[in-house]
């Protein structure tokens, strides 16, 4: 018994269609081809739908196999376009910013402010302070 798996023979057409469990519920599936509104056997409703695909014909079942690559192509595109538009929005953002701390260290250097409070309020560093070009601001 350790071995060898248990099997059990379970005769559908002697089944009065009355679900009473959940073992029940998929007799009347395999017997009916079909399931209640009510039942709520575990794997049901995924066999259910794997049924319908199968009793489709062969065109319609590629057709459909068709449809579902589609929207996953899709699908994967808006992904790729939304991270592509995050990315973009990123980098327009940090060039923005940094623009920004140029302009601020080229007025505080021709104000005469010193280096290190430059580097404080734009977060630029010492050699880039340094070499910005002030005489043509």
């Amino acid at each position: 018994k350790d071995i060898f798996p248990e099997y059990y023979i379970i005769k559908v057409d002697q089944f009065d269609n009355n679900a009473q469990n959940k073992l029940d519920e998929w007799i009347y599936f395999f017997k009916n081809s079909s399931i209640k509104s009510n039942f709520s056997a575990k794997g049901l409703q995924e066999a259910s739908k794997k049924l319908d695909f199968l009793k489709m014909p062969y065109e319609e079942q590629l057709a459909y196999k068709r449809y579902l690559s589609d929207l996953r192509d899709d699908a994967s595109k808006a992904f790729t376009i939304k991270v592509d538009t995050e990315e973009l929005i990123k980098t327009a953002k940090k060039e923005a910013k940094n623009e920004q701390a140029i302009a601020t260290a080229t007025m505080m250097k021709n104000e005469g402010e010193p280096t290190e409070k430059i580097m404080k309020y734009t977060g630029l560093d010492k050699a880039f302070i340094e070499a910005l070009d002030t005489d043509n601001s």
